[in-house]
């Protein structure tokens, strides 16, 4: 549908493009048009003013690039505009069909056009465990690009993927007291540390306490792996599995709710060497989190954390320890 919009098409490999007069790469790999839409460039991103400037001048009839230009203008009538069809839509290949004159010559279409950025999932299994395997616990975005991509993938299907190396990892010794907290999809790397305290307590290894806190909407709904947690719950391998199901209660109940019931607990594991796990939204559960951590050191820890700064020093030192780990993302891009 894209290429049938752009000119000066062919199937010739390219992976440059003229910027100024220049030969600028673009492209990890020659490829052909039909190639780099795919795998590089991204068609869904929300389509900028700047960019459909740039397409404006591409219209064939003069009536349709000036109605075109004047939804781009900077005044009150034409913003207002801009806002609705933005919405309607949605991205850059809206405005082509809208606009049906526009024939955006090939290169110029490279040029303008944002490049398709990774999207980084937590792993949701360990390498130990299954050392052949890499899972992921994702939700599909109605309108994303890579999820969806991915919901339709079939059994021996190829996709690009690389690892990072993180500090979101299991504690040396196994006896070490943790604090496991992730709400939703948040659960995924929560999930591959499970996996390795499982096999380590099939190994005859003592493991130490540990506190799991999950949440979601509704169990019937999005009780991500219950069967795993109920599963380490009558193994050993969750010492307590604390639950937050937001919308079965006259009360919204979340994790930090149930954190703060257990606050004496908590706090005693932090003196006994203990980590605090966090994985999920950042905007507002890991704040929320973060805030009830602080209400519990300061109730229970004495007289030296009765000031914010004293408690905030103690949770920037556990973070420099990793003995307060956070995954967590804000992104809604999918």
């Amino acid at each position: 549908q894209y290429i049938s919009r752009l000119s000066g098409v062919s199937d010739t490999p390219f992976a440059q493009v003229a910027v100024k007069g220049s030969q600028v790469n673009m492209l990890p790999a020659k490829c052909n048009l039909r190639q780099a839409l795919k795998w590089y460039v991204d068609l869904t991103y929300p389509a900028k003013k700047s960019v459909l400037k740039a397409f404006s001048q591409c219209a064939q009839d003069e009536q349709e690039k000036e109605a075109f230009m004047d939804v781009l203008r900077n005044n009150d009538a034409a913003k207002a505009e801009f806002h609705k069809l933005s919405a309607k839509l949605r991205n850059t290949f809206g405005w082509l069909r809208k606009f049906g004159s526009v024939q955006v010559p090939a290169d110029v279409f490279m040029e303008h056009m944002p490049h398709l950025q990774p999207r980084f999932y937590s792993i949701a299994s360990d390498h130990k465990a299954q050392p052949n395997h890499i899972h992921i616990c994702v939700a599909v975005e109605d309108g994303g690009l890579c999820t969806p991509y991915l919901q339709r993938m079939e059994v021996g299907s190829k996709v690009l993927v690389f690892t990072r190396t993180s500090n979101f990892h299991p504690p040396r010794a196994p006896t070490t007291p943790m604090i496991m907290i992730g709400p939703g999809t948040g659960i995924a790397p929560l999930v591959g540390i499970l996996h390795r305290r499982l096999a380590l307590k099939e190994k005859g290894e003592e493991l130490g306490p540990c506190h799991f806190f999950f949440g979601c909407r509704r169990r019937e709904e999005d009780f991500l792996y219950e069967d795993l947690l109920r599963q380490c719950e009558a193994d050993g391998v969750i010492t307590a599995l604390h639950l937050a199901f937001s919308r079965e209660t006259d009360r919204k109940v979340y994790v930090q709710h149930k954190l703060a019931e257990v606050g004496e607990q908590v706090w005693e594991m932090l003196q006994n060497g203990g980590r605090v796990y966090v994985c999920g939204d950042a905007r507002r559960m890991a704040r929320d989190v973060e805030d009830t951590l602080k209400q519990i050191i300061q109730t229970h820890g004495g007289e030296e954390m009765q000031t914010m700064k004293a408690v905030e020093d103690y949770l920037l030192k556990l973070e420099k320890r990793d003995r307060y780990l956070k995954d967590v993302w804000s992104s809604a891009v999918a």
